[in-house]
């Protein structure tokens, strides 16, 4: 498995990766998508097995002290072998940081298996009302905004 960062040739592996998942937000728009991973302050890291993009992390970071584990996809194929554990260690080190935050609602015991303190924590939507995000039919996305997409 070759792990490094991300290229723009990646992408489709990615979307795929993320369509996978049921995460539209990087798949609604290819372009959009490209920049994100490639943004300043972004370090995103691939997962390669035979050219075939099997996992990917999305890490922005300080550069110094502060990193947040954005997104981090792995293959059903390939899981229980380490590339999770191995994207999240180098994207880190790339990107620079001695701590990274997260949010997850499906991942706990994997997250509790690193060295770790648990936090309370808020996902924040400036401008929304409801007591819920707001699901935007017309893109299949969750809104935060209140039908402004993801």
């Amino acid at each position: 498995m070759d792990i490094r960062r991300y290229r723009s040739s990646d992408l489709p592996g990615v979307l795929r990766l993320c369509e996978m998942e049921g995460w539209p937000s990087l798949a609604e728009d290819p372009a959009r998508a490209d920049r994100a991973l490639t943004a300043p302050g972004v370090t995103t890291m691939v997962g390669v097995e035979g050219g075939v993009i099997s996992g990917f992390a999305q890490l922005i970071s300080d550069g110094e002290i502060q990193a947040h584990l954005s997104l981090i996809a792995v293959d059903p194929a390939c899981r229980r072998r380490g590339l999770a554990r191995e994207l999240i260690v180098r994207a880190l080190r790339e990107a620079g940081g001695l701590r990274i935050d997260l949010i997850t609602d499906t991942a706990q015991e994997f997250y509790a298996s690193f060295p770790h303190f648990r936090l309370a924590g808020f996902r924040l939507y400036p401008g929304h009302t409801g007591d819920s995000p707001a699901l935007d039919q017309s893109k299949g996305a969750l809104s935060p905004f209140g039908g402004e997409g993801t």
